[in-house]
């Protein structure tokens, strides 16, 4: 799902305006070692949680609120992994971006 700033921010730049996106993956491990894992709808793959950040959101905050969103599970960021950035990536839409990634590792808790 798009994000309703993304979708504003294209409206306004266009569809041939790079955008800078920066992204979140969260690593979640249950007290096995097991990983938490969403399929996702478009290609029916199995990936790690994700999504893109609020405007101003800390990275380990938007972590914690797509795995919840995601999953419903409750998790606490222990450490920042790795920060990726992608090449550009056209679209099939047409529109062009990068996305800057964290990788974080948390536990679920409750």
């Amino acid at each position: 799902m798009i994000p309703d700033f993304v979708s504003d921010l294209r409206k306004a730049v266009g569809p041939d305006c790079l955008l800078w996106l920066p992204g979140v993956v969260g690593v979640v491990l249950d007290e096995h070692g097991q990983v938490l894992l969403q399929r996702r709808s478009a290609a029916g793959l199995w990936t790690p949680l994700s999504g893109i950040l609020e405007p101003g959101e800390a990275p380990a905050a938007g972590v914690a609120r797509e795995v919840a969103e995601e999953t419903g599970v409750r998790v606490v960021v222990e450490r920042l992994a790795a920060v990726t950035a992608s090449p550009p990536v056209l679209r099939i839409s047409g529109c062009r971006r990068v996305v800057t990634v964290d990788d974080s590792c948390g536990m679920p808790v409750g």
